[in-house]
């Protein structure tokens, strides 16, 4: 993935987030639903016991794949919240200070 100038930092997170989705659900990006991919995320932070800037960052690497590289402009990722007491959801990008 070619990323604007990122730091490198940046270039391997993105990287990680989507080699993880891939290797969890087995299948090339362009293949993988939104259902999936949420699914993916929700699991990967549980198992991880991630926080919420680094599931934020999973999920900057997923949209710069599919918005920038693919050109998809029709995915749109919710993200649960894992402090509150039932599942509430969050558009993807309503809370996220993403550069795409």
């Amino acid at each position: 993935m070619l990323l604007d100038g990122r730091p490198k930092s940046t270039i391997i997170a993105y990287t990680r987030s989507v080699r993880d989705l891939m290797e969890d659900i087995g299948k090339v990006p362009l293949e993988i639903t939104d259902e999936e991919a949420i699914s993916h995320l929700n699991k990967y932070r549980d198992e991880h016991d991630l926080g919420s800037s680094t599931v934020n960052s999973r999920i900057c690497g997923l949209r710069y794949l599919y918005h920038r590289v693919y050109e998809e402009t029709g995915r749109s990722f919710t993200v649960a919240h894992r402090s509150a007491k039932r599942y509430t959801h969050t558009p993807c990008g309503t809370l996220l200070r993403c550069t795409t």
